[in-house]
């Protein structure tokens, strides 16, 4: 069984049971939630941030930008849009940023299942 450490930078909601579900469905990946201790973000795999209308916060951006400059290739952004809440400015430069992630060889995705597709 392949074993994945995944660092959760930012709470957003029911991230903890999608993790889950995904692990019960790929039964040869097991993804490991870690979060809260800066030491345990180099060991990680991944490290993902999410971003979404209903909690968004600007450290988030900030601190996607400086983690995928500090973790080449280990950084994923995920923005969510369901209730499609975003003002067109704010998706402009949410595409901004997910362009300046890929440069830093990191990974953006626009939906749950495109990012557990990739870590599968």
């Amino acid at each position: 069984m392949k074993n994945i450490k995944l660092y959760l930078c930012d709470k957003i909601g029911h991230s903890e049971e999608l993790i889950k579900q995904f692990n019960q469905q790929y039964r040869k990946v097991n993804i490991e939630l870690i979060s809260n201790n800066e030491t345990l973000k180099n060991q990680a795999d991944y490290i993902l941030h999410t971003f979404s209308p209903e909690f968004k916060s600007m450290q988030t951006i900030f601190n996607v930008v400086n983690d995928s400059n500090h973790f080449k290739g280990k950084t994923l952004f995920l923005v969510l849009n369901e209730t499609d809440n975003f003002t067109p400015h704010q998706i402009k430069s949410l595409k901004a940023t997910g362009k300046m992630i890929k440069l830093n060889r990191g990974q953006w995705f626009d939906n749950w299942t495109d990012l557990l597709e990739f870590i599968h």
